[in-house]
């Protein structure tokens, strides 16, 4: 593994999937950032430091619009809690980003079980500071899979990552 590096930046700049900058705007952070950058095969881990304290911890990828897992809904695409709440039948909403660590990380779980339970319908929903549906669900960690029978709540799973927890919940709701 390499070593971290160091970066000073200019001002004003821009990571796209921050939450902080998802207008995809430049982010203006005050009269310099420093970030490390580590190298992980196929991406960028980066820390920002803004003034005084670490802010963040976000992943670039290179080639991250090339996957093949459906992408989490916007605000503005997702279903509103009034209309969750009168779905027929089975469903998981997963909330997340796609930018998340601990998200990417459950996908490939999710990706194993979810063909064997046809009966589920799969709602991915993007998450974040004053998204009403996941602070209707009081969702804190992400991913958070709610698990739903006709509109109501029967489980919950917080950043799963293995097959069997997912599976078994889903067939014990």
């Amino acid at each position: 593994m390499l070593a971290p590096e160091v970066i000073i930046l200019p001002l004003q700049f821009m990571v796209t999937g921050h939450p902080a900058w998802q207008s995809g705007q430049p982010g203006q952070v005050g009269n310099q950032a420093a970030l490390t950058v580590e190298p992980v095969p196929g991406s960028w881990l980066v820390t920002f430091l803004i003034g005084y304290a670490w802010h963040d911890r976000v992943i670039l990828g290179h080639n991250r619009r090339m996957s093949t897992a459906k992408p989490y809904l916007s605000e503005t695409e997702a279903p509103t809690r009034a209309e969750v709440d009168t779905l027929p039948g089975l469903t998981l909403l997963e909330f997340g980003t796609d930018w998340c660590g601990h998200c990417r990380a459950a996908q490939p779980a999710l990706t194993e079980v979810l063909p064997k339970h046809p009966q589920w319908r799969h709602i991915k929903v993007e998450d974040g500071p004053g998204q009403a549906l996941g602070r209707s669900y009081r969702i804190k960690l992400w991913p958070t899979l709610v698990l739903l029978r006709d509109g109501q709540e029967v489980a919950r799973l917080v950043r799963p990552t293995q097959a069997t927890d997912i599976s078994a919940a889903l067939n014990l709701a």
